[in-house]
């Protein structure tokens, strides 16, 4: 708890000092008001200091658990996991080195904007890295791209709905459309004619499978048909991710694991020791 407000003005200059100019002389001030009433303020840097390293045991202690269930190495893996989390505790510990160089070399808080400067380039940079591993920009926001069971207002006949399949398949068989990135029931409905509501409808009663239920059957099966004909391994595993319509590999991934039970690098692996 902080009572600066409430402090002499000459305290308040010797906090604007400490945070801006430390290499100025400070006032000699006395206050009747104590600035730390809880006695906690020595405290709250050790407590900083002990919250980042616990962080980074935690993130260490997951590692070492993942490592083992998997068996894979450290440092050698394609395990996104074991990546993300190596990532975390790299920059956890280079986030302590600079709050401890910067509590140490300066008075106060003077040098606290080195460390939000740390945090927030590992923040910004962060946020790239989910926002372009995340499954979510592999979809259009309609509330209409929800699975829908029933219809009860529906205008369609049976004859309609299968038309309506029909055009479906094709442009998932014929044109490949799962293999466009930007693939999303509104674009896939405007392309064969029909209302979204329609086609969302259609797939969920002839194939009881969500538009991205089935942009992702279609998008692995693919891939294996890709690695399979891929004898030489010549392509990697970002070049098929994107030659099947995803935008990340940890997209891939997860579809591919889900649809599979394996990742693209263990399916290729049970296909070349065939």
């Amino acid at each position: 708890m902080s009572f600066n407000l409430v402090q002499p003005d000459e305290f308040k200059y010797n906090i604007y000092v400490l945070n801006h100019h430390p290499e100025w002389p400070l006032l000699d001030v006395t206050s009747n008001v104590s600035n730390d009433p809880l006695k906690i303020n020595k405290y709250l840097t050790p407590a900083q200091g002990v919250q980042i390293l616990f962080y980074i045991l935690l993130a260490f202690g997951k590692l070492l658990v993942k490592t083992g269930k998997t068996g894979s190495s450290v440092f050698r893996t394609d395990d996104e996991v074991i990546k993300s989390l190596r990532f975390v505790i790299f920059h956890s510990f280079i986030l302590f080195l600079v709050f401890t160089v910067v509590k140490i070399t300066f008075r106060g808080n003077a040098g606290d904007y080195f460390i939000g400067i740390y945090v927030a380039v590992f923040t910004f940079f962060t946020t790239l890295r989910v926002m372009n591993d995340s499954a979510y920009f592999d979809r259009s926001a309609s509330f209409l791209d929800f699975p829908i069971r029933k219809y009860h207002k529906s205008s369609l006949d049976e004859k309609e709905k299968q038309n309506i399949l029909e055009k479906i398949i094709q442009e998932f068989e014929t044109r490949e459309y799962f293999s466009e990135s930007l693939a999303s029931l509104s674009d896939l409905a405007k392309k064969i004619g029909e209302s979204p509501h329609h086609v969302s409808q259609v797939m969920n009663e002839k194939l009881e499978k969500s538009f991205f239920e089935l942009l992702a059957s279609y998008r692995v099966a693919k891939a294996k048909e890709i690695i399979i004909n891929d004898k030489k391994n010549t392509l990697t595993i970002e070049e098929i991710s994107e030659m099947v319509g995803y935008n990340s590999r940890t997209a891939f991934n997860n579809a591919f694991r889900r649809h599979s039970g394996k990742t693209p690098s263990e399916f290729r692996k049970s296909t070349d020791s065939r």
